[in-house]
């Protein structure tokens, strides 16, 4: 990338990183309201927070919350499991990988707190 490119890049992870960690919660308890009443449960709020700072980390989880879910998921790595094995605020978030070989696997990792699941599933 050249430097402006570079430089774009940064400004936009900045802006991005200012509007999660300012959105205020009641936006979106609004959202959960709109779910709540179309008789929408969310069980799991999908974000790809072990590539975001603590500060966004702690956005996730609190929206998640705020959504009436019992964590969030992100795709599985071993950079992903350090970092929000302990960022996890007693949710569960959900780590996932789906291989295609000759049928569709899919392998997923869920941590909860004070311990970590794997399983395996052919379908």
């Amino acid at each position: 990338m050249t430097p402006e490119q570079e430089a774009a890049r940064a400004k936009y992870t900045q802006d991005l990183k200012d509007w999660r960690i300012g959105l205020p919660m009641t936006k979106v308890e609004e959202a959960r309201k709109l779910f709540d009443d179309a008789g929408i449960s969310v069980h799991i709020v999908k974000f790809s927070p072990a590539r975001w700072s603590d500060e966004e980390i702690d956005y996730a989880f609190n929206a998640a919350k705020a959504m009436g879910a019992k964590g969030v998921c992100d795709e599985i790595s071993e950079d992903a499991v350090k970092k929000l094995a302990r960022s996890q605020r007693n949710m569960e978030c959900t780590l996932y990988s789906t291989i295609t070989c000759s049928s569709q696997q899919k392998v997923s990792a869920t941590i909860f707190p004070g311990c970590f699941s794997c399983s395996y599933d052919e379908f």
